[in-house]
């Protein structure tokens, strides 16, 4: 049991190792430079980076439920009171990150986004709520970074089906050490698909944090029942 926990840190320690150095050696070429000026890639690579992260510590266990309730409301009650009085330092963060026109509450996409984890946390079996989390993070991050490339350097706002079946397949691989791929592809190629298609109600398009944790785990429960 200690050595197996001792070989998980390892690995992490490695994989963070590995992903920093691929990043630093990345900063330094000519398309980092247009990333750094991108806000929509920053919001991009900070969303999939934050919802990985969450999910390593649910896996862990490190981020349990009450720690992830004491985070949750740590980080509401945060934004709401640099709303209503500004913390120069927690405002220029945000704004970095954070794309015009600036909503009324700043950090409203990370609230959402984390009450939705929350919540997935909740409603579901942890292996369940970590690949719901992850088809959150992964494939609306690799959807959008793969569409940069398919469109020479341009972020747009049509979706590329090709872009779509790279983040399904990459959400597959980092769902595998979670569930069967049984469970979980049903819901990662739907999932993938409301991430091609943008669902609207009206005009509207309705934001993904809001249900693609809840899509997701909904699937994949329908799923193991359907195919024990």
């Amino acid at each position: 049991m200690v050595f197996n926990t001792i070989q998980d840190v390892a690995g992490g320690f490695f994989v963070a190792t590995a992903i920093f150095w691929f990043f630093y050696f990345l900063s330094q070429t000519k398309p980092a430079s247009d990333w750094s000026k991108n806000v929509n890639l920053r919001r991009k690579i900070i969303h999939l980076f934050y919802g990985l992260a969450l999910a390593f510590l649910i896996n862990y266990q490190i981020l349990n439920t009450t720690y992830f309730a004491i985070f949750t409301t740590g980080l509401t009650l945060t934004l709401l009171f640099n709303h209503w009085r500004p913390i120069k330092p927690l405002v220029k963060l945000i704004i970095y990150f954070e794309r015009k026109p600036f909503p009324k509450l700043l950090g409203q996409g990370p609230l959402i986004f984390t009450w939705s984890c929350f919540s997935a946390t909740i409603i579901f079996p942890n292996s369940i709520a970590i690949v719901a989390i992850l088809n959150l993070a992964v494939g609306d991050s690799v959807n959008a970074l793969v569409g940069y490339y398919l469109n020479y350097g341009k972020l747009t706002k049509k979706k590329k089906l090709e872009a779509s079946l790279a983040s399904a397949l990459a959400t597959a691989l980092v769902s595998l050490q979670y569930l069967p791929p049984k469970l979980f592809l049903p819901a990662t190629f739907v999932t993938a698909f409301f991430e091609f298609t943008e669902p609207k109600i009206g005009n509207r398009k309705i934001d993904d944090n809001l249900f693609i944790p809840f899509v997701s785990g909904g699937i994949i429960l329908l799923t193991q029942k359907l195919f024990p």
